[in-house]
Formats: C-alpha cells, sequence, structure tokens
C-alpha cells in the first residue's frame, strides 16, 4: 500500500515537473491525452469481456477456477482494432484459461478451444454499424451499459448462478 501511494505521488510530480519544462499544453498533449485514451480502451475492453447477459457469475460457495476461468465471452471490435490491441478482444477466453500463453498464440488456439469448450465457450459478434464491426462494438457497450446493471441469483441444477438483469 506505500509504495503504491509513493508510486501515485512520483508520477504525478514528475507530470508536474513535466508542465513547468515543457509547459501544460504540451504535456497534455503528448502525456494526458493518450494515457487518458489507452485507460479508457482497457477499462471499457474489461467491461466488455466479463460483462453480458449470457455470461454467468457465481458466489464464493459455487465458485471455482474453472467457472471463474470461462466467466468471459469472446468479442471483435473489427480486424484493425483488433490487430492493434494485439487480439486481446477476440481471444479473451484462452487467455482466461491459459494466461501464460503469449498473446500471439492466443488466436491460433481459440478455435481449439472454442471446439473443445462447444457450449460453454461464448462469444458475441457485433452486428456492424454504418458498416462497420467497430462502431458496432461501441453500439454493443452502450447496450451493455445499459442492460448489465445488476446480477440477480438464479437456482439451476442445485447451484446458484448470478446472472445479469
Amino acid at each position: 500500500m506505500r509504495a503504491s501511494t509513493f508510486g501515485v505521488i512520483a508520477a504525478c510530480a514528475l507530470v508536474g515537473y513535466a508542465i513547468t519544462l515543457f509547459g501544460f499544453g504540451e504535456v497534455f498533449r503528448t502525456y494526458i491525452i493518450p494515457q487518458m485514451s489507452a485507460n479508457c480502451y482497457l477499462a471499457v475492453i474489461t467491461f466488455m469481456q466479463h460483462t453480458d447477459v449470457d455470461v454467468p457469475h457465481f458466489d464464493e460457495d459455487e465458485w471455482t477456477w474453472l467457472r471463474g476461468a470461462l466467466s468471459t465471452i469472446d468479442r471483435t471490435m473489427g480486424p484493425f482494432a483488433d490487430y492493434k490491441t494485439h487480439y486481446i478482444v477476440p481471444s479473451h477466453v484462452v487467455h482466461h484459461i491459459f494466461s501464460d500463453m503469449p498473446y500471439y498464440g492466443a488466436m491460433e488456439a481459440t478455435p481449439y478451444v472454442k471446439a473443445h469448450l462447444g457450449k460453454y465457450y461464448k462469444a458475441k459478434m457485433p452486428e456492424p454499424c454504418l458498416g462497420s464491426e467497430y462502431l458496432g462494438y461501441w453500439r454493443d457497450f452502450y447496450t451493455s451499459m445499459r442492460e448489465t446493471v445488476t446480477v440477480q441469483p438464479v437456482e439451476e441444477n442445485g447451484a446458484t448462478f448470478l446472472w445479469f438483469k
């Protein structure tokens, strides 16, 4: 906790020092905007990989490592965006199961994992919006933000699953 606090304070001090050296506009343009953009993408992608009405969640009594690993969904942002994000969006199920696999092997492994998991493999490809899968992904993000607000317990085969409602 102390190291983290020190790191945040040191980073803020360095940004402040950079502002005194180069000016606020230059630091804002070359550091703050790219940093905020990367963090926005990271948050959106993480949200979309773990939040969907088809992805169950579990309370502590029902959770197992495998159930947790499979509580994710593959999506796509379109060929260009998937390439720029090292294919973490369309190969996230593989990443959860084989977290030490390098990203460049995940896309190659995805069809094999999909075949092995069968009905337990979750993927959702966006309907193109204005001819773009990328815009379709953002439309799906908006829909998920509206529809997946809370999880509700549902009894199935003697187990309690938590589903987004």
